[in-house]
């Protein structure tokens, strides 16, 4: 981790509520986390708070995992987004990655530890980036 970089937060964004319950558990002691049961309730968090990594399922009513992502990736494009999806669903992670709104990919049932590692590189990755942009603004200033 970069010095001086803050503890992150991570929103996770499924309709299973016992799924969203357990990434709540796995991660809450190592970030903060914050959880949504639809994309509407994602993007009005996302809004709100400096997050760092969405995790997002793929097949929610209304809205699918990757259009919500495409949306933060307009919204915030230095943001880290994976996505997770129950079903061979290739085109949908296939056109997802391909538009950049998508930095992972991981199949479910998914194993703790691939989602454990994913989420730890997208988050030294975010911090990166971010030093990069600060460090950038003040040689420019």
């Amino acid at each position: 981790m970069i010095q001086g970089m803050p503890k992150r937060t991570l929103l996770f964004v499924d309709d299973e509520e016992d799924i969203l319950d357990a990434m709540y558990d796995t991660f809450k002691g190592l970030y903060n986390v914050r959880i949504a049961g639809s994309a509407e309730e994602a993007l009005r968090i996302f809004n709100e708070e400096d997050i760092a990594v969405v995790i997002s399922d793929q097949r929610m009513p209304h809205t699918k995992g990757s259009e919500l992502l495409a949306e933060i990736n307009r919204i915030k494009p230095h943001c880290k987004k994976i996505l997770l999806t129950g079903y061979a669903d290739i085109s949908a992670s296939i056109d997802a990655i391909n538009k950049g709104s998508v930095n992972k990919y991981i199949t479910k049932p998914c194993d703790k530890n691939e989602i454990i590692d994913a989420i730890e590189q997208l988050v030294e990755l975010y911090n990166v980036d971010e030093f990069m942009v600060k460090s950038v603004l003040s040689v420019s200033s």
